[in-house]
């Protein structure tokens, strides 16, 4: 079976600095931008899935799973 090679662009929740901060500090921190790599493997209207490596007896290794909330594009990847 083929895969398409697919970049992620995703918003990730982040933490960006410990300790107390005052509830306007707090309204101006933004979900992280991020950007993933990989064979993409499953989609539905609910997650995508990619993985970092496929066997030839379509095994998998390092799966991604995003909730398709997260996902702000998806585009696939031309290779020879």
């Amino acid at each position: 079976m083929e895969y398409n090679l697919v970049l992620i662009e995703w918003k990730d929740i982040c933490d960006p600095h410990a300790g107390w901060k005052s509830l306007e500090e707090s309204a101006e921190f933004n979900p992280m931008p991020c950007k993933s790599v990989g064979w993409l493997i499953f989609e539905n209207p609910e997650k995508v899935i990619i993985a970092q490596d496929i066997s030839g007896d379509e095994e998998t290794n390092g799966l991604s799973v995003f909730p398709r909330g997260c996902i702000k594009d998806i585009k696939r990847i031309k290779y020879e």
